[in-house]
């Protein structure tokens, strides 16, 4: 998949959480302040089946897929659409029943990791984190040197993201009025930011090799 920009599996799988973002500063969806519910969210969500639920997982994953497979051919369309809904299926671990199959299904599902483990579970995902950094990062470990961008942003999010630094606490403490808006803003920044970053950092190298050898 060396011919897939990182930049494509990197937004793929923040896109139900942008989406998600969007739409709850809109007010098409809701989530409700609640101290300490959800690991570091802070917030109950009330109702996110238009980017959470399986079947829109689903549609937007396809959807990513075919713009990205027009664009770029199907190698760019398959990682597009299996990066979008892997986030479903690791919401799944980690979400309590909240993740409808369907808009407005009374069926839910949802493993509740962040419930059984507040704290733990922050630990489960830093050990993600970096299995993740390992694997796709230029040359994982052999190459420090250009991979340590990236692992520096992913270092800053998964300390900045704990159960007792995460700025959804702040985003809680402004009541419910004005809670889901800062909680679309903190969502939408917090994927669009770190995805631009180490797709930036992750590209140098590439284009750094491109342009030796094309001299």
């Amino acid at each position: 998949m060396r011919d897939v920009p990182p930049w494509i599996p990197l937004f793929g799988i923040g896109l139900l959480d942008i989406l998600d973002g969007v739409l709850v500063g809109a007010g098409l969806e809701r989530v409700t302040p609640a101290a300490n519910a959800n690991g570091y969210m802070h917030m109950s969500l009330e109702f996110t089946d238009w980017d959470h639920s399986l079947a829109m997982s689903v549609a937007w994953a396809a959807l990513a897929g075919i713009a990205l497979w027009r664009a770029g051919g199907p190698r760019w369309g398959m990682v597009a659409a299996a990066a979008v809904f892997s986030h479903f299926l690791a919401d799944l671990a980690v979400h309590d029943p909240d993740l409808a199959l369907w808009p407005y299904s009374s069926a839910h599902v949802g493993l509740g990791v962040w419930s059984s483990l507040p704290v733990g579970s922050w630990f489960l995902e830093v050990i993600f984190v970096i299995i993740m950094v390992l694997i796709g990062c230029p040359n994982g470990i052999q190459n420090l040197n250009a991979s340590k961008y990236p692992i520096m942003v992913m270092a800053f999010l998964s300390l900045q993201l704990t159960p007792w630094w995460s700025p959804m606490a702040l985003a809680d403490g402004f009541g419910a009025s004005s809670s889901p808006v800062l909680y679309g803003l903190f969502i939408v920044v917090g994927f669009i930011l770190p995805a631009s970053l180490m797709s930036w950092f992750l590209m140098r190298p590439l284009g750094s090799r491109e342009t030796n050898t094309a001299t």
